[in-house]
This record gives structure tokens, C-alpha cells and sequence, in this order.
């Protein structure tokens, strides 16, 4: 029997959520996007649960 996820022995990834990545989107607006990772992040932090944020190239094209 596999264990549930719960806050205790689970965490939150997100990956590469800067702004010249999410810019690439088009299936979603870019608006809808950074409210749906705020909304995660906080879920999260609500729960005690751990976050590890990924970025690349922060001083070029995905910016912050």
C-alpha cells in the first residue's frame, strides 16, 4: 500500500515561474498564470508545506 501525500512528507515544485518564461504562453493569459502559481505558493505555505522555486537565467531573457 502506497502512503498519501500529505504536508508532512510531501513538498511543492515550481519550476521556472519568471516572467520571460511565462511570457512564452499562449494557451493561458499571463494573468491567469501568476495567479494560479500565487495561489499554489500560498496553498503551501498554508499547509507548513515545503517550496523549491527553480529559475534560469535570471539577468537575460526569463528575467526575474
Amino acid at each position: 500500500m502506497t502512503e498519501k501525500a500529505t504536508p508532512q512528507n510531501a513538498g511543492m515544485i515550481l519550476i521556472d515561474h519568471q516572467i520571460g518564461t511565462m511570457n512564452w504562453a499562449r494557451s493561458v493569459d499571463i494573468e491567469i498564470i501568476k495567479a494560479n502559481t500565487r495561489a499554489l505558493a500560498r496553498t503551501a505555505v498554508d499547509l507548513g508545506m515545503p517550496i523549491v522555486f527553480t529559475s534560469s537565467m535570471e539577468d537575460q531573457i526569463q528575467g526575474p
